[in-house]
């Protein structure tokens, strides 16, 4: 299983390579510049939000479903997800941490952002759970958008374990690197997120053209969290470890090699 997953990796960094390749570099300074990335989360969530009130023109039990989806996954498993090439983020909440260790720190970020999603994302399966018991009908998934849905849940639910793992052999200081996977199923899980948002999106809005402007900004968001993915930054041998066990695997000069 690591092995595929490190295989998938290792093609999706190909794919964006040669993506980056053909809009050239000064389009991919751009693309990976800090501002624009949190700005397009930012912007895409509150645009879903917005087409969910505009369908339903109303608040029922559903309307909180894709509310906490939305800021779960783009707001925090979005920002969480490139909190090692972010330097933003490490700016922002840096100084407020008590420790100095900047490895640490970057970690507690990444781990907290996850978190805080998961929770979000936990509050919108309720909903959607209480609303088909209002509604009388099965919780069981029967379409494509439920089944990619119960496989992040899933995965969520994995990825929390192992990363609970990981930081507690980090506090110990141990030489001994465990889940190693961690990084690329991370990364599949971002996939999986967004497939599902596109899909009940899909399967939930008319087809107009506001809507298929908000679910072009997912494949944005999608998009351009990759881009992230693929900066070498600045950060020191120290630091090297850990963008190791999330950046995409993609073909560098031997001198950047991790």
């Amino acid at each position: 299983m690591q092995e595929r997953l490190h295989e998938l990796s290792l093609a999706r960094g190909r794919l964006f390579a040669r993506l980056f390749t053909a809009v050239g570099p000064s389009a991919t300074c751009w693309l990976e510049a800090n501002f624009l990335l949190h700005t397009m989360l930012f912007f895409t969530t509150l645009m879903v939000v917005v087409a969910v009130f505009a369908q339903i023109r109303g608040i029922t039990l559903f309307t909180f479903h894709p509310l906490f989806m939305g800021i779960g996954s783009l707001c925090f498993f979005g920002q969480g997800l490139v909190a090692y090439q972010n330097s933003s983020l490490l700016e922002l909440f840096g100084p407020i941490m008590q420790t100095h260790n900047k490895r640490i720190k970057v970690r507690v970020i990444h781990q907290s952002l996850q978190l805080m999603g998961s929770g979000f994302i936990v509050m919108g399966l309720l909903f959607i759970f209480a609303n088909k018991a209002y509604e009388k009908k099965s919780i069981l998934p029967h379409t494509l958008h439920s089944l990619f849905g119960t496989l992040v849940i899933f995965l969520i639910a994995v990825q929390g374990v192992s990363g609970l793992h990981k930081m507690n052999q980090l506090e110990s200081k141990s030489a001994t690197k465990i889940r190693r996977w961690h990084g690329d199923s991370g990364l599949l899980l971002w996939d999986l997120l967004c497939a599902t948002l596109l899909l009940g999106m899909l399967e939930f809005l008319n087809l107009t053209l506001t809507n298929v402007f908000v679910e072009l900004c997912v494949v944005g968001c999608w998009f351009l969290v990759h881009a992230q993915l693929r900066r070498k930054g600045d950060s020191s041998g120290e630091d090297r470890e850990d963008r190791a066990e999330t950046v995409e695997p993609v073909e560098m000069p031997p001198d950047a090699s991790l």
